[in-house]
């Protein structure tokens, strides 16, 4: 029974393990690619090519709104809420062409999608 039970027991621990990877894995991936949009919508906001800046913030859009699925399940509510506060902004200082609310938004959305890829990596920090 004692050899059962830990083999009952390690099984949970891997699928835990595997999971909690998975879920990692997503969302590094997920927030690396907002990221990188976000930069890339940053330059052509400061090129002022507010088309093409539309453009890719319509590809965030789409982007966070499959994130925006599955993230509530696996992160902290607040930051996902503060991103798409800020989200939000920025969506309306691109069609107001604010270009000056704009870059400072871009960067407390750069600034909010990076917490969540930190906080969700796996580290000692994160388990205490």
């Amino acid at each position: 029974m004692g050899l059962k039970f830990i083999l009952g027991i390690s099984i949970m621990l891997f699928i835990i393990l595997a999971l909690s990877i998975t879920a990692y894995l997503f969302i590094k991936n997920m927030t690396e690619n907002i990221e990188e949009k976000l930069y890339l919508l940053n330059n052509d906001i400061n090129n002022e090519k507010w088309l093409n800046a539309s453009e890719i913030f319509k590809d965030i859009t789409k982007k966070w709104e499959k994130a925006e699925t599955i993230f509530p399940v696996l992160i902290d509510h607040d930051e996902l809420h503060n991103l798409e506060i800020s989200l939000a902004k920025i969506s309306v200082f691109i069609k107001n062409k604010n270009k000056k609310e704009l870059l400072v938004e871009i960067n407390v959305a750069l600034k909010l999608i990076s917490s969540i890829s930190e906080q969700e990596k796996l580290s000692l920090k994160n388990i205490f």
